[in-house]
């Protein structure tokens, strides 16, 4: 019985033969079958029929694997196998032999991998090296293949004891890959295998709004667009999901969100919501990009993007064409009657006003006069002033009050006593002192005074303090 080579490594075959030879003089060359075992490895075949060396011998062979490799250190036990080889026939007696074949073991070997950046945005290719070392006494450099799932690269010698290779590793989601690389092993090095994790981020985006016109007059829309573009490396991906608008100011949104659409532009995607400003002045409308998640909440951003917000200002102008004016209101027999045209421009209401005083029995004109007045400064889309209207022993004030809500400006007026009561322009401070000393008087009384009487119900009163402090600093127009 002998094995050639006499010494093999754990994945090396060795050819066994056997060879049976009759010891007697009425010699027979021995026929049959020789089977062989041992407490390890696999022989190809099991046995094998004797053939002729002469005419009292005959030999056969096989081949022995000591472990069926590649593999890992650990699954293989290197040192001597007892190969024996047991032979009968029907005209020779039974014989035995065995041999001591000695299995050396592979090259142990270490697996690093390294990636490449370590974290990436989703669609970023991330360079994944996988190096095999052999950390024998001896050491050459491994061959053979790296296996990342479905992909595999050749090794590439590195150094004396050590080669490389690499495979590009996409992210595809939000989270976290785990890079395995299996190392497959060559005839003089064992197969070993390592991992290491990438980091998956979402891509970064930006959102810019954009309103046309950007200046509006009162009650007008004007169209807000939300572009979303995919603002991160390699190749850009498309966002979905929705703008959700706001506002700083008083408006409406026809909705206050969009979902967006893609754009002509990989990467870019938009959408337009209708806005209408319900008070002059600066509006800030902002938009921010997100998308309902699985329980209908928003979050920012979709499944493959960050979110962004963006933000642009629309001017609601207080320029609106002029308005008409034309009210009427009584006090005490005297019916007064206004009409005629203002303008609201830069923050400032100017027009003319034309004002008849009649009596309120028979019709009989008391008073008429036409009044201009330019600039009057608005304050929150409002703005009054008096005119003067000498009829009668205690004369009249007409408070005419101007006013924009909801994008539509118009004038309305009161009738009262004369609130200038000093006749100095202005309801100031004289005025109130007057109203405040005649306080708690009524007709009949030396204290009453009739001018003082504001509303003219006879007594003066919390009313007419009431009054003169809200008219207080009215410009009266004479």
């Amino acid at each position: 019985m002998s094995c050639t080579p006499s010494s093999v490594a754990v994945n090396q075959r060795a050819t066994c033969t056997a060879t049976v030879t009759e010891k007697f003089a009425a010699a027979t060359t021995p026929v049959g079958l020789v089977a062989f075992s041992s407490s390890s490895g696999t022989f190809t075949p099991s046995s094998c029929t004797l053939n002729s060396l002469s005419s009292t011998s005959a030999s056969c062979s096989v081949s022995y694997l000591p472990e069926k490799c590649p593999c890992y250190s650990w699954q293989v036990i290197p040192g001597v196998r007892a190969i024996a080889a047991d032979y009968s026939d029907s005209t020779h007696a039974g014989s035995s032999g065995s041999f001591s074949l000695k299995v050396t073991p592979l090259d142990e070997t270490t697996v690093s991998v390294l990636c490449n950046p370590g974290t990436v945005v989703v669609n970023q290719v991330s360079a994944c090296s996988t190096t095999v070392t052999d950390i024998s006494s001896k050491p050459t450099p491994p061959t053979g293949s790296i296996y990342q799932g479905l992909d595999s690269c050749q090794l590439g010698t590195k150094s004396s004891s050590s080669s490389s290779c690499a495979i590009n590793v996409t992210g595809r989601g939000d989270g976290s890959i785990t890079v395995n690389a299996l190392y497959a092993g060559d005839p003089s090095h064992y197969k070993n295998e390592n991992s290491s994790e990438i980091l998956v981020d979402r891509r970064a985006t930006s959102s810019v709004i954009v309103c046309s016109p950007s200046t509006v007059g009162g009650n007008s829309t004007t169209v807000c667009t939300a572009t979303v573009t995919d603002t991160d490396v390699s190749t850009p991906i498309t966002p979905t999901g929705s703008i959700r608008f706001s506002t700083n100011s008083t408006g409406t949104f026809d909705s206050p969100d969009c979902s967006l659409v893609a754009t002509s532009t990989t990467g870019t995607a938009s959408c337009s919501a209708n806005y209408t400003p319900r008070v002059f002045g600066h509006h800030l409308v902002s938009g921010s990009y997100q998308s309902l998640d699985n329980w209908g909440l928003w979050d920012p951003g979709d499944y493959f993007h960050d979110g962004s917000s963006g933000s642009t200002q629309v001017y609601a102008d207080p320029a609106d064409p002029s308005f008409n004016v034309s009210s009427s209101a009584t006090f005490q027999g005297v019916t007064v009657t206004t009409s005629g045209t203002i303008s609201i421009s830069s923050g400032m209401a100017s027009g003319t006003i034309f004002v008849t005083a009649t009596n309120s029995t028979t019709g009989a004109v008391l008073f008429s006069k036409t009044y201009n007045f330019s600039n009057l400064q608005l304050a929150n889309n409002q703005t009054r002033f008096l005119l003067y209207i000498p009829v009668g022993t205690n004369p009249l004030s007409a408070d005419i009050t101007v006013k924009g809500a909801g994008g539509t400006w118009s004038a309305t007026m009161t009738v009262t006593r004369q609130l200038d009561i000093a006749g100095r322009g202005i309801v100031d401070i004289v005025d109130f002192a007057t109203v405040a000393a005649d306080y708690g008087s009524s007709i009949g009384s030396s204290r009453y005074n009739p001018a003082a009487d504001l509303n003219g119900d006879g007594t003066i009163s919390i009313v007419d303090v009431s009054m003169v402090a809200y008219y207080y600093g009215t410009t009266v127009f004479y």
